[in-house]
């Protein structure tokens, strides 16, 4: 049973198939590699963000616990203004971080401009959907306790009293922060170098799917394509070699000429026969054989042998 050999074309349209799915893979992969390092230079951020909004909530309270007197209200509600921004920023920005939405995440770091950079005395609008954070955690705490202060639930000396609670487990929410700030860079570049790594395994499995999925399918069915030629060429060969044996025995001498009588083909002459050597004959006419240099006059004769050489019928000539 013969091997049949997969034609070039096929090889070639199911390596490019694959290729097209891995390359895909590594698109994708290197979007997504993008979108991850985005995603972790903004985590990085917030965090650092985070910091800066805890030392400005504990200054805000002080400040808010240090005026006294009717004729500083107004200065009093600037503070507490700020102080609900904060607050709000800083819940905001621990969801934010926790979902590592990334919209979410640009969205907390665009709006902090006016919170961590306030106008002198030009009051900031308290926020109207704060979501305060559950948990017992230090950071939780001291944002609810920081926003009783900023809406009025706490007053006076409640408010030194808070400020003052919160003095050591703000130095200690500094560190934490300082440490997820370190955390999130460390976490950052794992997730980063994991997934480089993983992207440059699917360039390495496209550059070897291009060998193995295209180019040596196509080497081998070319290959075979070129052996089944070399046979064909082979049989044509001695298929050639018996028609010109056979030619060369026979009683007439075979031949072929185009529609314009110039001689195309012509087999090994016989001795016996009156034709003269192929090398001689090619390319001339028919008539130029017997001498004559003129095209014959059109004629009955003519057509009907131009009608046979044009349907290649067998004609008995000389």
């Amino acid at each position: 049973m013969r091997h049949r050999t997969a034609s070039p074309r096929k090889a070639y349209t199911l390596g490019l198939a694959l290729i097209v799915v891995l390359s895909t893979l590594q698109f994708a992969g290197s979007r997504f590699v993008t979108n991850q390092q985005a995603v972790s230079a903004i985590e990085i951020n917030l965090s650092g963000r985070q910091r800066m909004l805890s030392q400005r909530i504990g200054w805000t309270l002080y400040r808010v616990s240090e005026i006294r007197g009717q004729t500083r209200v107004n200065e009093r509600g600037y503070y507490k203004s700020i102080l609900a921004a904060c607050v709000h920023l800083m819940e905001s920005s621990q969801r934010a971080l926790a979902t590592r939405d990334l919209t979410m995440m640009q969205d907390v770091l665009a709006a902090g401009g006016p919170c961590m950079r306030p106008d002198d005395h030009v009051p900031l609008q308290v926020p109207a959907d704060r979501t305060a954070l559950t948990g017992t955690t230090v950071l939780a705490e001291f944002t609810q306790e920081a926003w009783r202060v900023a809406v009025g639930e706490a007053e006076g000396d409640a408010v030194g009293e808070i400020a003052r609670r919160f003095e050591e487990p703000l130095v200690s929410l500094l560190d934490q922060l300082d440490q997820a700030t370190l955390e999130a860079q460390e976490l950052s570049t794992e997730r980063i170098e994991l997934l480089l790594s993983l992207n440059w395994l699917l360039i390495l499995a496209l550059i070897v799917g291009e060998v193995f999925l295209i180019f040596r399918p196509m080497a081998k069915a070319v290959e075979g394509s070129i052996e089944d030629l070399k046979k064909s060429n082979e049989r044509l060969t001695q298929s050639e070699g018996r028609l010109q044996d056979f030619a060369a025995t026979a009683a007439h001498q075979l031949w072929e000429t185009d529609t314009s009588f110039r001689f195309s083909y012509l087999a090994a002459a016989n001795p016996h026969t009156r034709l003269v050597k192929a090398s001689e004959t090619m390319g001339r006419r028919l008539w130029e054989l017997e001498g004559v240099q003129e095209d014959p006059d059109e004629g009955p004769y003519w057509d009907a042998l131009r009608e046979s050489v044009i349907a290649f019928r067998p004609i008995l000539c000389f």
